[in-house]
């Protein structure tokens, strides 16, 4: 009888540990069906690091006149994670609307694929001079290219494009068979394609697909809710005395690739804008700033959840030269009229030595600073 009786206490408790896992995957079941998820909030959502670019510094003359500031205008760029999510068929198809769109806008020049090796057409490719020349930037990217995807530094156009070709689907065919996409709009996904990976599209690097667009672009694409399409808002150089003072302040321009061991050191991206001469160039380190960092957590569709800065931008210091423009104006205006008017008159029979060219600086004699330098002909 106590045999018997262990038995019956052991199936009870085995058909009471069954029941109990009944009941917690019936309850299980009913949550996902419900709620439309499994429990775990974490899943399909992607985080990504982006940078935060830092307002550059103004230049301004002595007495505070601003002589270079910051023009903000709205450019599109694309995030990796969002158009990652996407798939590459969905993502083509995402970049042909965009090309399409520029064209219907009449923005197609503010879209520029400045690193792409080849001259032609699709499939009538063959390397551009650039391509060829060692010392210029389309070299440059194209040999970092090769050498991360494991092919030969000498590898011929056919094997490069064959590369892309199988990468990104670009050959790909319909239900019936047919190619999915013209020789016309290969052509303009493989630029496409060639020069996010040339600018290090990922992660943290959003990849800039146009720039200086207007309004009416910004809300065509607003409306077709593209994943992974965003608008930002970027600066650019805005010279508020054009003509005037150009040896000094110089200008602004990306980093080439002679330049990129130095500026990487320095931990500026890849696509950063940097002084190329004059002040642009001499006071770099104090008009450029630090970029800051964000956290933006995406859902599975790509659609942005939250936001989160982690590193806030530093903006650049604004930097005052010893220069007063209003004087430099007039000696660069009083310098061209009186080189104008010498040659008009020249009357002393000097047609060995024409009086075509002329220098001119006004200093403070008590503190030797500089007012104005001007030369003609103009910078």
């Amino acid at each position: 009888m106590a045999i018997k009786k262990r038995h019956i206490y052991r199936y009870l408790l085995i058909a009471l540990v069954f029941c109990m896992v009944c009941v917690i995957y019936v309850g299980r079941l009913f949550y996902i069906q419900i709620t439309g998820r499994d429990g775990n909030v974490d899943e399909g959502i992607t985080e990504s690091y982006v940078k935060i670019q830092a307002v550059r510094g103004e230049i301004l003359d002595r007495n505070g006149k601003t002589l270079v500031a910051n023009r903000y205008s709205y450019t599109l760029a694309i995030n990796y994670a969002g158009i990652s999510s996407i798939g590459v068929s969905a993502a083509n198809r995402t970049y042909l609307k965009l090309l399409e769109t520029l064209d219907v806008c009449g923005l197609r020049n503010a879209h520029e694929e400045a690193y792409f090796p080849f001259q032609g057409t699709y499939p009538d490719y063959s390397f551009s001079s650039q391509a060829l020349d060692e010392e210029s930037p389309v070299s440059f990217r194209l040999q970092r290219l090769l050498a991360a995807k494991g092919m030969e530094p000498d590898a011929t156009v056919e094997e490069i494009v064959d590369e892309y070709l199988d990468a990104y689907r670009l050959l790909e065919k319909d239900g019936l068979g047919n190619r999915r996409y013209s020789d016309y709009q290969i052509d303009r996904l493989l630029r496409l394609h060639y020069d996010m990976e040339a600018q290090q599209f990922s992660l943290v690097n959003d990849y800039v697909f146009a720039k200086n667009t207007d309004f009416a672009f910004m809300t065509y694409i607003r409306e077709m809710s593209l994943t992974g399409v965003d608008f930002q808002v970027s600066a650019q150089r805005e010279y508020r005395y054009p003509g005037y003072a150009s040896h000094i302040l110089g200008n602004v321009g990306p980093i080439y690739a002679e330049e990129w061991d130095y500026y990487n050191d320095q931990g500026y991206q890849m696509n950063a804008i940097v002084g190329k001469s004059g002040c642009e160039l001499a006071f770099e380190e104090y008009l450029h700033g630090s970029d800051g960092e964000m956290l933006v957590k995406l859902d599975r569709n790509g659609s942005v959840i939250s936001t989160e800065v982690i590193t806030p931008p530093v903006a650049g210091k604004d930097v005052y030269l010893t220069i007063d423009i209003d004087l430099q104006v007039a000696a660069e205006d009083g310098l061209r009229a009186n080189v104008e008017y010498l040659q008009e008159n020249n009357t002393d029979g000097l047609e060995q030595f024409p009086p075509n060219a002329g220098a001119a600086v006004a200093m403070d004699p008590n503190t030797f600073e500089i007012l104005a330098i001007a030369s003609y002909p103009t910078y």
